[in-house]
């Protein structure tokens, strides 16, 4: 059976950094082939994450990139799909999969809380920081509740997952690449 892992990055936080770089080494070392999307066209900034008609612009252009990237990839050649997604990217694994009937696992890194619109109930794992300037850890949380997802809530992190203690955001990251291998081997 073949199986395949996308990344799909956020504003400003793309495929090389720690969570994603990290998700993706793992998901090969279980067989997973992987496509790495890339959103550094797509302007606007981290502030448009907080601002809704703004976000709705650059979905609308993360949608038609991420297919873009993906248009040679038959998704029914595959047996078995995880999407792992940051931020903004949370939005556009979800609603991908939704659209398309992808039947993908998902990982929503630091999801911001328009992902709700798109997740498909019980299908996943999402992680989030307390100290998130751009999502509530409360309503991420809700969300989550709402939607049967099972979650990690960060004490003190930010959008990065990250605190101000080096080791402790070590910890952070293996713990999420804990979890993220449970689902890869479910």
């Amino acid at each position: 059976m073949k199986k395949l892992a996308v990344m799909f990055p956020g504003i400003g936080y793309t495929t090389d950094r720690p969570l994603l770089y990290y998700a993706s080494k793992l998901a090969a070392k279980y067989g997973y082939e992987s496509v790495r999307l890339d959103f550094r066209n797509i302007k606007g900034g981290k502030e448009a994450l907080k601002n809704p008609e703004k976000l709705q612009t650059l979905l609308g252009q993360g949608i038609d990139t991420a297919m873009a990237g993906l248009a040679e990839t038959d998704f029914s050649e595959y047996g078995d799909i995880i999407f792992i997604s940051k931020s903004y990217g949370t939005v556009i694994a979800a609603a991908i999969a939704k659209q398309q009937g992808i039947p993908a696992k998902q990982v929503y890194l630091t999801p911001i809380a328009s992902f709700a619109d798109f997740v498909q109930e019980g299908n996943g794992i999402a992680f989030f920081g307390t100290a998130d300037p751009f999502a509530n850890a409360d309503e991420i949380e809700r969300i989550c509740k709402e939607k049967g997802l099972k979650w990690h809530r960060v004490p003190d992190a930010n959008h990065s997952l990250e605190t101000e203690d080096v080791y402790r955001n070590i910890e952070v990251l293996k713990e999420v690449l804990r979890e993220v291998e449970k689902l890869i081997t479910a």
